[in-house]
């Protein structure tokens, strides 16, 4: 599971009212997930979602996404969302994740300083397991009809995650690490 969210997963922490995007093959993965983890509360998250976790630490920059989603989690377990010291805490670490606040939140709620995201460093050690399924979530394999260059695999990532390229090159002994002109993804 760890390797399939490194791949294609994220952790969310949902402020406003819950309203879905997703494609009807995306529910079914994410029930699919849930009855993996036999989760549907706070508690449930605490007791089966952060030992897996913990256990099978994420090995891309989704580890910093972990660890705050983990600490806003804990946060709420003691109840502090119900007050609104508590929730100013919670709002500070969920400006750190993903996209930040919601802007209706950061309209209401101005002052909001984000928390600092916490220390990662990409491991050099990869589980050949991890590393299969991250292949199969982020990989690819081409071949072009109209050239002389040999078969490619590729991986394509945020450039928060080109350290994890690099050393993914370097304990592979093959590849190269390009970053794309849109300077949001590395190859």
């Amino acid at each position: 599971m760890s390797r399939f969210i490194d791949g294609d997963g994220s952790f969310a922490v949902s402020i406003a009212k819950k309203k879905s995007g997703l494609d009807q093959k995306d529910l079914d993965l994410l029930v699919q997930i849930k009855d993996f983890f036999k989760v549907g509360s706070t508690k449930d998250l605490i007791k089966y979602i952060l030992p897996h976790f913990d256990k099978y630490p994420l090995a891309t920059a989704k580890l910093k996404d972990y660890l705050v989603f983990k600490k806003i989690i804990l946060l709420m377990e003691k109840g502090e969302h119900n007050y609104l010291p508590g929730l100013l805490k919670i709002f500070s670490l969920r400006a750190i994740l993903n996209k930040g606040l919601p802007g209706i939140i950061k309209t209401e709620f101005p002052y909001i300083i984000p928390a600092i995201l916490p220390e990662f460093k990409v491991s050099s050690d990869f589980n050949p397991h991890w590393l299969s399924g991250f292949i199969a979530a982020e990989g690819s394999f081409f071949i072009s009809l109209y050239s002389n260059e040999k078969r490619k695999a590729g991986l394509s990532q945020h450039v928060k995650d080109i350290e994890l390229l690099e050393r993914l090159a370097k304990y592979l002994k093959c590849g190269r690490i390009s970053e794309a002109s849109n300077r949001e993804t590395a190859e």
